[in-house]
């Protein structure tokens, strides 16, 4: 089901069950049930809180030390079903004071996992595990978004963020070390970690020259043990190119039937992406040329602490990678340098 859909009939479910007068108690409709999965869409009085209520199989191990809390929303066991079907009940309720729009965003896309999981592993392999590591990317989500959508300026970074994961898959590494070393999506001070190189990733759509913002005195600073590196992608819009969508399709297809889809579908959602509002990223571009690869070693310009005053504590500088006096490296020598 479309997300949109999905969103819609959570909105229209609870809205049905709001106004029924109740003292205190659950009011519920039922959603899905398949032998390893139940769905029930609730409200949760006298607070009138919207909730989905999961149904885990009994056999299905429930560690309630696991269940994430905070950011708008609560997990606890459910234990007013009347028929428990052979399932452990768990509900997430929204809040006081936190937004509909993120919780429902959150609850339409936990169903729809969900019930993928469960088409795909019937037996019900890891199922609450899947649960517990959606929640949690959506927690990272929702601690650093305030709005449903990217930026212009996220959406391009995102993308040159993917372009550099598809190519390292296309390249015959392995596929778990590629998906396992992004880490842009969690705020690492590098896009890109692996044994022996980290990788710091730049995009822009600008005809003329390439100005790369860097946000902080630690996103150039050596990295004890590896060799760093900058790479930038030069991007222009062509309708004979590819949009955010696309790429993220892509990839998909290269890890899917994987447990490396599941861990990919988290990242792209702590980068900011939401499967609703994919319609708006429409933009397809194409590379522009080879991309601009550097190493950060000694003489490259940056500004780090150990090369300012202790009394500067954060930096935003712009740095202009067609005027660097450096060697560059190809894209190849870098695939060679992250394949070691």
């Amino acid at each position: 089901m479309e997300q949109e859909t999905r969103i819609k009939e959570l909105n229209d479910t609870w809205s049905a069950l709001d106004g029924i007068e109740s003292l205190d108690g659950w009011r519920t409709f039922p959603l899905d049930n398949f032998e390893q999965v139940g769905i029930y869409i609730g409200r949760k009085f006298p607070e009138n809180y919207e909730a989905i209520i999961i149904g885990f199989h009994s056999s299905v191990v429930i560690k309630i030390s696991s269940f994430p809390q905070g950011n708008g929303f609560k997990i606890s066991i459910f234990e007013e079903m009347p028929d428990k079907q052979d399932k452990t009940w768990v509900s997430m309720c929204r809040q006081q004071g936190s937004s509909l729009e993120f919780f429902t965003a959150m609850a339409a896309d936990i169903i729809s996992n969900l019930e993928g999981y469960s088409l795909l592993y019937p037996k019900g392999e890891g199922i609450f595990s899947r649960f517990i590591s959606r929640v949690v990317a959506w927690q990272e989500f929702m601690k650093t978004k305030r709005v449903m959508k990217l930026s212009t300026e996220e959406e391009i970074g995102l993308f040159g963020e993917l372009t550099l994961l598809r190519k390292l898959l296309d390249s015959c590494i392995s596929k778990e070390k590629v998906i396992q070393g992004w880490k842009g999506p969690l705020n690492s001070v590098k896009d890109f970690y692996y044994e022996s190189v980290a990788i710091e990733v730049k995009s822009t759509i600008s005809h003329r020259s390439f100005i790369a913002t860097i946000d902080s005195l630690e996103q150039l600073a050596d990295v004890e043990g590896v060799a760093t590196y900058l790479i930038g992608f030069k991007f222009s819009i062509d309708s004979e190119g590819e949009t955010l969508n696309d790429l993220i399709w892509s990839i998909r297809k290269k890890v899917q039937g994987n447990v490396l889809q599941d861990i990919f579908d988290d990242l792209i959602l702590k980068s900011g992406y939401l499967e609703q509002y994919s319609d708006q990223y429409d933009r397809p571009f194409v590379e522009g040329g080879p991309s601009l690869i550097f190493e950060i070693s000694n003489n490259f310009p940056r500004l780090t602490r150990q090369n300012v005053d202790p009394a500067i504590t954060s930096v935003r500088y712009s740095l202009n990678l067609h005027g660097l006096q450096v060697v560059s490296i190809t894209l190849n020598e870098l695939i060679q340098l992250v394949r070691v």
